[in-house]
């Protein structure tokens, strides 16, 4: 049969497995400079389409969402956040907020989300995780890491409970005569936020007790110091009129961003204190609470 172009050529809409199309094979010059002319298989054309997919898009099932990575190597551990390292370039692949999914012989499966993403320096790239409260790094051997650019890649855990960190406190604190536009600690109150993006948020039943009728102000806020106020924006205030004692609960929600591990201190002041003046942190009322949630969850 003579040579016909191949638009004139019977579509095969349906190709089985064992059909064949020709291929240039350029890497096989027995026939000639430009490549030699091989068959490929409708069968071998899907199994490398799907290799090459794979690495985008995840496999499907129990794999579903997850991309393979090379070798992952530990680096070290500042509880709930964990490094870990891969001996490539891994800056134009792996960003903040993707989810890491790894095994190790102690604890089995594991997940993470990055925090943060070093730049690639003496042969490595190191990685930093938040493995959240029901995941710990191990200093031994990584197998099977996998990454993912989805929010649900199959077998994540969502439950926000899982990537948060929470300090409570249930005893009542108090400081007695405090001073003007001064900022207390009570109770030495504080979170440790790691790296990474955190929706923050605290709640506090203040109180003041003045033994004569007054104007009467409280103002609680979170700081990097507990004798200050180092950004207004966590800061809320209550006034009262001609009051001897009065308790409100105060709350305030605010986006934080964490370069490196961070302490917050719960501080209170008053702007109406004094001898025979006391103010109050009713946490054996209502619990106390400073919650940081992932933001990237």
């Amino acid at each position: 049969m003579a040579d016909e172009k191949i638009t004139n050529l019977t579509e095969l809409t349906t190709p089985a497995d064992d059909d064949v199309s020709p291929i240039a094979d350029v890497s096989d010059t027995t026939q000639a400079v430009s490549g030699t002319t091989k068959k490929l298989s409708w069968a071998n054309i899907k199994a490398t389409l799907k290799t090459y997919f794979d690495t985008f898009y995840g496999t499907s099932g129990t794999g579903a969402g997850w991309i393979a990575l090379g070798t992952a190597t530990y680096e070290g551990a500042d509880d709930p956040t964990y490094t870990f390292s891969f001996a490539s370039d891994m800056t134009g692949i792996l960003s903040a907020g993707m989810r890491i999914k790894l095994t190790q012989a102690t604890g089995g499966t594991k997940y993470c989300i990055i925090t943060a993403v070093g730049a690639y320096s003496g042969g490595k790239t190191i990685i930093t995780g938040y493995f959240g409260t029901d995941y710990n790094l191990e200093n031994e051997a990584i197998t099977s890491p996998y990454y993912s650019i989805q929010k649900a890649p199959f077998g994540f855990p969502l439950d926000p409970t899982k990537w948060m960190v929470t300090v409570t406190d249930t005893t009542l604190r108090s400081q007695a005569d405090p001073v003007n536009s001064t900022w207390y600690n009570l109770g030495s109150v504080s979170i440790s936020i790691p790296i990474g993006a955190w929706d923050l948020e605290y709640f506090v039943v203040a109180a003041s007790y003045k033994a004569t009728s007054a104007t009467q102000e409280l103002f609680c806020t979170l700081s990097s110091a507990n004798n200050s106020e180092s950004d207004y924006n966590y800061t809320t205030h209550i006034q009262i009129s001609a009051s001897t004692y009065f308790q409100q609960g105060l709350t305030r929600r605010k986006p934080y961003i964490a370069t490196s591990k961070t302490t917050l201190y719960l501080n209170s002041a008053t702007n109406s204190g004094g001898a025979g003046v006391t103010i109050y942190n009713r946490a054996d009322q209502k619990p106390t609470y400073i919650r940081a949630v992932c933001a990237y969850l």
